[in-house]
C-alpha cells in the first residue's frame, strides 16, 4: 500500500509542477500582453513603422517588398534589411485581411509574448525558477520594452532567434566532452540559429562577438565553436549569393549602404550621435524612463566587472552565467563600436541585461535575507528594504508608463499625413521624408538627399513638410527655410515635430538670381581689374528693387509698377551677350521666360492727341442717277472710307 502511494505521489508531483509553471507563464504573458496592447492604442506612429508597413503590404500584392518611389524614380525592392521579417508581416496581413498599422503592431506583441515564454523556459533550466520569474517580470513591466514591443519593428521578431541561439548555445556548452557526436550536433543547432538571427536583420551580427567572448572564457570545445561559426557563415553566404542572383546590383548597393551606416562612413539622421548628445536627449526627453536608464548603465558596468572576474579566474566558471554574460557583453560592445544608435535597437541590449541582473541579483538578495539567527533585527530591516525597493521599482515603472502612454501626446505623423491629403492638391509636389511619402496622395521628393535651402527652391515642389525630433534634429542648413515659406500647419508629439508650409518660389528665386549676379560682378572685376561699387551693395539694391518683401504673400505671379517700368525701359537691353527682351534674371534662373507684355489697340474712345500720318483715302464713287422712277433722284449712300494705315496705331500694354 505504501509503495502504491509513493508511485502515485511521484506521478502527481510532475503534474503539479507543470501546472505551476504553466500558471506562472500564463500570468507573466497576460501581464506583458495587456500592457503592450494598451500602449499600442495610445502610441503615435513612429518613424520606421510606415516604411515597414508599406513594404510588407507591397510584398503581399506584388511578391517583393518595396516602398513608394519618390518623384521621377522607379520602384525598386526594399533591400536595406533582409526581406524575411517583411514577408512575415505581409503574410500576417493576408491572414487577417487587414494592412493597417494596428494589425502590424499585434504581430509585434505576439512575438514579444513568445519571447517571454522562451526566456522563462530557458532560465528555468539554466538558473532556476526564482531567476526566471524575476527576469521575466522585469522585462514584462519595463516601459521602454513595452514601447518597443508594441511597435512595428523588425527587432521584435528577430529576438526569437536570439533567444533560441542563447538557449541552444548554453545547451551546447553544457554538453559532456565524452560524447563528441552529440556535442557537435548541439553546436550545429546553435550555428543554425545564429545564422538565422543574422540574416533576419544584419544587426544580429553582435552575437558573433558573444561567441568569441564565450570561447575566451571557456577555452574548450574548439571543434564545436568552429562548427558553429562555419554553419553561421555558410548560411550568411548562401543568403548573400541568393539575393545577389535575384536582385543583382540593387542588393549590392543597399548592402553597402548599410555597411557604411554601421561603421561611421555614412551619416544617418537620428542614428548617429555622440555620447554627449545621448546624455542631452535623456535629460531633455527620456528622463521619464529612469529604470531603463539605470539598467543600461548599471547593467553595462556589471557585465564588464563580471567578465573581468571570469576572464582572470577570480570567479568559478558556470556555463549558464557566462552564456548570458557574453550575450550581454556582445550587445554592449556592438553598441559602443557601431555608429548606429537607434533607440529601438535597445531591445537587443536590454533583455540580456535584465537576465544578467536577475542571475546575479537574486542569489545575492537571498543571501542577504538569510543571515544567522542572532541577526534577527538585520533580517527584518533587509526584508523591509527589499519590499521598499520592489514597491519603488513598480511605482516608478507605473509613472513612466503613464507619462509615455497615457498622456495626450499627438500622433504627429498620422495627423500630418491626414492634413496633407486633405489640404494639399493631389497633383502637387511636396518635399518630405519617405515615411511621409508612403501614406500621402501628392507626389513627393525625398528630402534625404537635400542639405541646402537653394536645393529645395530649385525643385518643382510647391510645398515642404519638415520633420525633426530630439534624436533627429533639423540640419542647420535647412533651418532658414521658415523665412522663405508660409506656414500652413504644425504638429507636435512626444518627441517629434512636423511643420508643413508653402514655398515662396518666385521671391526666393529672385534672391538666388541676385547672388548669381553678385558672383558675375566679382568675376568680371577680377578679370578686368576695374574698381566699382561694392557687389554686396548692388545685390541689396537688386533685392530691394526687384523682390520687395511686401509681395511675399502673392506667390509666384506678382508685378509692381517699378518692375513694369523697368521692363518697358529695358525691353531690348543686351546683358553679357544674352538678349533679355523684357525677361528678368529671376525667370532666367528659373528656366521660364516672361513674355513681352501683350499690346492691344484702342478700339473706341476719344481721339488721342498724337500726330498720326494722314492715310491715303479710297476715292469716293461717282453718283449715278436712277432713270426709272419719280423725278426725285435717289442717291446711293456713300460707303465707309477704309483707311490703310501706313504706321502702327497707338498701343497700350496690358497689365498694371
Amino acid at each position: 500500500m505504501v509503495c502504491i502511494q509513493l508511485k502515485l505521489f511521484r506521478r502527481v508531483r510532475p503534474v503539479r509542477l507543470f501546472l505551476v509553471e504553466a500558471a506562472l507563464i500564463l500570468l507573466l504573458t497576460t501581464l506583458s500582453t495587456c500592457l503592450r496592447v494598451i500602449a499600442a492604442f495610445h502610441t503615435g506612429t513612429e518613424v520606421d513603422e510606415p516604411i515597414y508597413r508599406f513594404a510588407a503590404a507591397y510584398y503581399l500584392h506584388h511578391g517583393f517588398p518595396a516602398v513608394r518611389p519618390a518623384l521621377s524614380e522607379p520602384v525598386i525592392p526594399f533591400l536595406y534589411h533582409p526581406p524575411f521579417a517583411l514577408m512575415l508581416l505581409g503574410e500576417w496581413f493576408r491572414l487577417w485581411g487587414s494592412e493597417t498599422l494596428l494589425t502590424g503592431r499585434m504581430l509585434s506583441i505576439l512575438c514579444s509574448g513568445i519571447v517571454l515564454i522562451l526566456l522563462y523556459l530557458f532560465l528555468l533550466r539554466a538558473a532556476g525558477r526564482a531567476v526566471a520569474i524575476v527576469a521575466c517580470l522585469l522585462i514584462a513591466i519595463d516601459p521602454w520594452l513595452i514601447f518597443t514591443n508594441q511597435a512595428v519593428y523588425l527587432e521584435n521578431s528577430q529576438m526569437l532567434f536570439c533567444v533560441f541561439f542563447a538557449w541552444s548555445y548554453w545547451f551546447a556548452c553544457e554538453s559532456d566532452s565524452g560524447r563528441e557526436r552529440e556535442r557537435l550536433g548541439r553546436y550545429l543547432l546553435a550555428g543554425i540559429f545564429l545564422g538565422c538571427a543574422i540574416i533576419w536583420k544584419h544587426i544580429g551580427g553582435f552575437l558573433l562577438i558573444s561567441v568569441l567572448a564565450q570561447y575566451l572564457l571557456q577555452r574548450r570545445h574548439l571543434r564545436g565553436h568552429l562548427l558553429l561559426l562555419g554553419v553561421a557563415l555558410l548560411i550568411m553566404a548562401c543568403y548573400v549569393f541568393a539575393m545577389h542572383c535575384w536582385f543583382g546590383a540593387i542588393y549590392d548597393n543597399a548592402t553597402m549602404v548599410q555597411i557604411d551606416r554601421t561603421f561611421w562612413d555614412r551619416y544617418s539622421p537620428g542614428l548617429n550621435y555622440s555620447p554627449w548628445d545621448a546624455v542631452q536627449v535623456i535629460y531633455t526627453r527620456y528622463y521619464i524612463f529612469p529604470i531603463t536608464i539605470l539598467v543600461l548603465v548599471g547593467g553595462a558596468l556589471l557585465t564588464t566587472v563580471c567578465y573581468y572576474k571570469y576572464l582572470f579566474k577570480k570567479r568559478p566558471l558556470t556555463s549558464g552565467n557566462t552564456t548570458v554574460l557574453t550575450w550581454a557583453l556582445g550587445g554592449i560592445i556592438f553598441a559602443v563600436v557601431s555608429s548606429l544608435k537607434s533607440p529601438h535597437y535597445m531591445v537587443l541590449w536590454l533583455i540580456p541585461l535584465y537576465v544578467l541582473i536577475a542571475i546575479e541579483g537574486v542569489p545575492f538578495v537571498l543571501r542577504l535575507t538569510r543571515p544567522a539567527f542572532r541577526q534577527r533585527r538585520a533580517v527584518l530591516l533587509m526584508r523591509s528594504g527589499l519590499i521598499c525597493c520592489i514597491l519603488l521599482l513598480v511605482l516608478t515603472n507605473m509613472w513612466s508608463f503613464r507619462m509615455r502612454f497615457l498622456n495626450p501626446f499627438g500622433n504627429t505623423l498620422a495627423l500630418a499625413d491626414s492634413y496633407i491629403n486633405e489640404h494639399i492638391p493631389d497633383d502637387s509636389i511636396i518635399i518630405t521624408q519617405d515615411y511621409f511619402g508612403v501614406d500621402i496622395l501628392p507626389r513627393y521628393i525625398n528630402i534625404a538627399g537635400i542639405t541646402r535651402v537653394d536645393q529645395i527652391i530649385s525643385t518643382s515642389a510647391s510645398y515642404v513638410a519638415l520633420y525633426w525630433s530630439t534624436t533627429e534634429p533639423l540640419p542647420e542648413t535647412l533651418q532658414t527655410i521658415n523665412s522663405r515659406c508660409s506656414k500652413m500647419a504644425t504638429f507636435t508629439g512626444f518627441k517629434d515635430h512636423v511643420e508643413i508650409c508653402k514655398l515662396y518660389k518666385g521671391t526666393v528665386a529672385s534672391m538666388l538670381s541676385a547672388s548669381v549676379h553678385v558672383a558675375r560682378i566679382v568675376l568680371t572685376r577680377r578679370r578686368h581689374h576695374q574698381p566699382g561699387q561694392n557687389p554686396i551693395v548692388l545685390a541689396l539694391k537688386k533685392i530691394i528693387s526687384q523682390s520687395p518683401w511686401s509681395l511675399f504673400n502673392h506667390g509666384d505671379h506678382y508685378t509692381s509698377r517699378h518692375q513694369h517700368a523697368r521692363q518697358t525701359r529695358h525691353t531690348h537691353h543686351i546683358h553679357s551677350g544674352r538678349t533679355l527682351h523684357g525677361t528678368s534674371w529671376t525667370h532666367h534662373m528659373k528656366g521660364i521666360a516672361t513674355p513681352v507684355p501683350t499690346v492691344v489697340p484702342v478700339p473706341f474712345g476719344p481721339p488721342i492727341p498724337t500726330v498720326v500720318p494722314v492715310p491715303v483715302a479710297t476715292p469716293i464713287p461717282t453718283l449715278v442717277p436712277i432713270p426709272i422712277g419719280p423725278l426725285e433722284p435717289m442717291v446711293t449712300p456713300i460707303p465707309t472710307v477704309m483707311v490703310e494705315p501706313t504706321s502702327p496705331s497707338i498701343l497700350i500694354p496690358t497689365g498694371s
